[in-house]
């Protein structure tokens, strides 16, 4: 068994304050910088990135000095990609140079939150992925892209029968415009957001804008798996990003890993869903409700036969005799997209 994991077995059961703390100290002392970390195990209730994980890292910035480079331990499934570009703009601020370390990893939202660091440091299990942003739905969070592309899927089907079948009606039922239109532009504020955060930081340069543009408009209209991974290496070659690749032998990785486990190892022992610390403070965070859609939302998961609600549609009740008269999809971001702050 990994030695680094035997040890933290042995200090689980003790909370594992002490140590995490220790790491911290040690980890300071190795990069030169502060350390805050935000770890959310990828399979718990309640993990994803909301507004209000903005008031644990304020409390625990209040024990970092203003103008200290910072270490950001992220570990996340995503959430909110206005919380997200809250929380580097608050750290922007806070802190001199930003540098992002994925242990195991930082997905949609948590990308975007990389993207704003000057640095990211990834080991040989670390992973980025798509921005794929999330929005409210029945009973939690669905990528936005499943959303759309589910809508987008239904339209195109329809206009090429040239006719809407009774069928067709049925399914319309359960898509939800206002939901749909919420989706898009979710995805344009996502691209739009990590442009700028690239342009501040790490593809900051004249030359670089062209780059900074495509790799947004990659990570933010990637049609793969919401869950796919994209590797250091890929994350230097691909997506032009400034990574820093460390192999499991860097003592600075050993640290960070270990840092990682037993703070994994603390939220699952007692069932809390996101850790943020410093050397100085520990706050442990409960499932935090999930913002719903109101009550007779239709979800625009329709083409997978996913639940709905039971608002009138808006297609006809009876298809017509000549074209479809459907709400058109859309190729591309609305004209004026709302813009994170």
């Amino acid at each position: 068994m990994d030695p680094i994991f035997n040890r933290v077995l042995a200090d689980a059961a003790t909370g594992g304050r002490t140590s995490r703390a220790r790491l911290i100290s040690r980890i300071e002392r190795s990069t030169g910088g502060r350390v805050l970390t935000y770890i959310a195990p990828l399979d718990f209730y309640g993990n994803a990135l909301v507004p209000d994980d903005m008031t644990g890292i304020e409390s625990a910035l209040e024990t970092i000095p203003p103008g200290a480079d910072l270490d950001f331990v992220l570990n996340t499934p995503g959430g909110l990609g206005a919380a997200a570009a809250h929380i580097v703009t608050r750290l922007r601020d806070h802190c001199r140079t930003l540098r992002v370390w994925v242990p195991h990893a930082a997905k949609s939202a948590g990308t975007l939150i990389a993207l704003g660091a000057d640095e990211i440091y990834m080991g040989p299990p670390s992973q980025l992925g798509p921005i794929d942003p999330q929005v409210p739905w029945v009973n939690g969070m669905i990528p936005a892209h499943a959303i759309v592309d589910s809508y987008e899927t239904f339209y195109d089907s329809v206009n090429q029968k040239g006719r809407i079948d009774p069928a067709d009606v049925l399914v319309s039922q359960k898509f939800d415009l206002p939901l749909i239109d919420l989706a898009r532009k979710s995805i344009a504020e996502a691209e739009e957001t990590a442009y700028r955060f690239l342009r501040h930081s790490m593809l900051a340069a004249p030359d670089e804008d062209t780059w900074a543009r495509e790799t947004a408009r990659r990570l933010a209209h990637n049609r793969q798996s919401h869950g796919l991974a994209i590797s250091a290496r890929e994350a230097q070659d691909t997506y032009h990003l400034r990574v820093t690749a460390l192999d499991s032998s860097d003592p600075r990785w050993k640290l960070v890993w270990e840092l990682y486990l037993r703070s994994d190892t603390f939220l699952r022992q007692s069932q809390h869903a996101k850790l943020i610390e410093t050397r100085h403070a520990s706050l442990s965070v409960l499932a935090t409700p999930i913002p719903q859609p109101p009550s007779n939302s239709r979800t625009a998961a329709a083409a997978s036969g996913a639940p709905a609600g039971h608002a009138e549609s808006d297609i006809a009740s009876t298809p017509p005799a000549n074209a479809p008269h459907l709400p058109p999809r859309s190729d591309g971001p609305p004209e004026s997209p709302p813009i994170a702050s």
